[in-house]
């Protein structure tokens, strides 16, 4: 679904992005120690003459965004003495990046890449992820490797960590991993087998109180002064590489309190909150009831103390699947590797503080991603011809100022409008809306309930 849009612009999110710490320029010292890494690894191959365990010959896949060029994941699964041995692969940039060096100030700087409609930017500088770093179908590659056995219902009968080498086999798009766990061909029957495993994994963690938010959602990407938008839905392969990630966080969690690593956790604590609207029973949406369970959750926050995460079922957990796109991810695994060669790199008073300044940085990218997000959207409304757009009434934001949050299904997006005429309405209930007013400065959007 591509739109063609008009050349006239206010404030565009680029323009902002110039002013903060996620120009898409590095600057000329860091762009020349990444050189020099790239050079060193290319002529002399020193980052992967460590005690690595050699994984090349297994059959291992990365399965990503067909656009993406971070791709810092990989599975593979064999079937060991009537056992089905699932390794999840991880990039490896802890072994190449030094601590405190240009680059490592840098990224510890921006704290996350950005994924913004107008373009990616980088958390590390781009060439040395793509020629390094990420990877890649047939390349010889470093890599973190988490290995484990489950048992049928999904627990874990044993698990361990070790630096690795592998060879991605193959790189497919989520689309391409769907159609071979559907077809689940002789030849190819890994990913099937890893969705079926890995499915029971998460009906486990749901009997223990997991609460999973499944919906469609749709994404804005803006390219030579057309805005597509791109629907993400919760196929097979998206469910398996979730998991696989979720699995990987808890068995780095457990490893490091088990072997008493300081290790920054991600944590959630329960939390109840009532919601007093009016809800019609007879209605059953999803997106209603997704949002009230979403309010019923508290924050995750960034943590030295290994507290449970209740949303996803789990006593202990962690972020280390994506340490070229997150800081805190690198850090973590910093942590285990120098567990793994006997060498501790922060104690747990270095990464209170680590914490406190990477959770600025990821405050900020995250209200950019909203601003530019909103600026595509009101774009959106300020080039359609239909002005009348169906809708799901979800709650009001601040009654009193008429600020509402509805859902359209055209654009899968829960979004924050101005609603005139609608003082005597449901949760849960359709809506037909006419845009009146639409601002680009402001990003706001004005509606009316259009009567049947």
């Amino acid at each position: 679904m591509i739109l063609d849009l008009p050349s006239k612009d206010v404030k565009s999110p680029i323009t902002i992005t110039s002013r903060t710490r996620w120009s898409a320029l590095f600057s000329d010292e860091v762009l020349k120690e990444s050189k020099n890494l790239i050079d060193y690894y290319s002529k002399t191959k020193k980052y992967i003459e460590t005690q690595r365990e050699d994984l090349t010959e297994i059959r291992t896949f990365v399965i990503d965004d067909a656009d993406s060029e971070e791709n810092d994941d990989a599975i593979s699964v064999e079937k060991v003495n009537n056992e089905i041995s699932l390794w999840i692969h991880i990039a490896d940039p802890a072994s190449l990046i030094s601590q405190d060096s240009l680059i490592d100030q840098e990224a510890r700087t921006r704290a996350t890449s950005l994924y913004l409609p107008e373009k990616s930017i980088t958390m590390l500088p781009h060439d040395l992820v793509t020629k390094v770093l990420n990877l890649k179908q047939g390349r010889v590659t470093p890599a973190l490797s988490f290995n484990v056995i489950l048992t049928d219902e999904g627990e874990i009968r044993r698990s361990r960590i070790c630096q690795s080498l592998i060879k991605p086999t193959y790189s497919l798009s989520y689309e391409e991993a769907d159609e071979l766990i559907e077809l689940s061909p002789s030849e190819d029957w890994q990913l099937a087998k890893l969705s079926k495993v890995l499915t029971n994994r998460s009906n486990l963690r749901h009997k223990n109180g997991s609460i999973s938010i499944e919906q469609t959602e749709g994404r804005f990407k803006s390219s030579d002064n057309k805005i597509t938008i791109r629907f993400i839905t919760p196929t097979p392969s998206r469910k398996l590489i979730s998991e696989a990630m979720i699995l990987l966080g808890h068995i780095a969690a457990k490893y490091a309190l088990n072997n008493k690593i300081p290790l920054i956790y991600r944590s959630q604590a329960q939390k109840y909150r009532r919601n007093n609207g009016s809800f019609d029973q007879s209605l059953n949406e999803t997106r209603v009831n997704n949002l009230l369970l979403m309010e019923g959750f508290s924050r995750a926050l960034y943590s030295t103390k290994a507290n449970e995460h209740y949303s996803l079922g789990l006593e202990c957990y962690a972020h280390l699947s994506s340490p070229i796109r997150r800081y805190i991810d690198l850090i973590n695994h910093r942590q285990i590797i120098g567990h793994l060669r006997s060498n501790q790199i922060y104690n747990t008073i270095e990464l209170e503080d680590l914490i406190k300044q990477v959770d600025i940085r990821i405050n900020e990218a995250n209200k950019l991603t909203r601003s530019s997000n909103r600026h595509c959207l009101v774009k959106w409304f300020q080039t359609r011809d239909d002005s009348v757009v169906e809708a799901v009434f979800l709650k009001w934001l601040n009654k009193s100022n008429k600020v509402a949050l509805v859902y359209i299904a055209s654009l899968e997006m829960n979004i924050s409008m101005i609603l005139e005429q609608a003082d005597s309405i449901n949760i849960g209930q359709h809506l037909k809306l006419k845009l009146t007013r639409s601002c680009l400065a402001d990003q706001s959007l004005h509606f009316t309930v259009k009567k049947s």
